[in-house]
């Protein structure tokens, strides 16, 4: 009885090493496929590497566990180098600083029009402070102005 007991405590630990070993293997391969994102690839390789190494449990380390680390860590250094590789490219060559820089340019712009915005909660089209009108101490318009469309 107890015999059968282990042998089906072994199987059970087989069984969830195997499926352990199947996810970082997915994993390690989606992280392959996704190298050129550091964001996406680098998360996905660890988590592999973490499934391939609980897929050991009480069991030796399958050959598919040992693949999936190896291809994990192989997709981690793909994809920091890919990034290095992009950031030095960006910050040398002036033809791409130069495009990254009016990329910059652009979305300063944009962001210091939506604080534009933001700095004036009460505009002039629901109602808010004109030039020579103060703003209500408590927040809120009495009446609406005269025209236009209201929420």
């Amino acid at each position: 009885m107890e015999e059968q007991n282990t042998e089906m405590q072994y199987e059970k630990a087989l069984n969830s090493s195997r499926m352990f070993s199947a996810a970082a293997m997915i994993l390690s391969i989606i992280s392959l496929l996704t190298c050129m994102f550091i964001f996406i690839s680098v998360p996905l390789a660890a988590a592999a590497i973490i499934f391939a190494l609980l897929s050991r449990g009480c069991v030796k380390r399958s050959r598919q566990a040992r693949s999936a680390t190896q291809f994990a860590i192989a997709a981690m250094i793909i994809s920091v180098c890919i990034t290095g590789y992009s950031f030095y490219v960006v910050l040398t060559r002036p033809y791409y600083r130069k495009q990254f820089e009016q990329i910059l340019r652009y979305y300063m712009n944009q962001y210091e029009a939506i604080t534009e915005d933001i700095s004036d909660p009460y505009g002039t089209y629901y109602g808010g402070s004109q030039e020579n009108e103060p703003v209500p101490s408590d927040g809120y318009v009495s009446e609406m102005p005269e025209g236009g469309d209201y929420i």
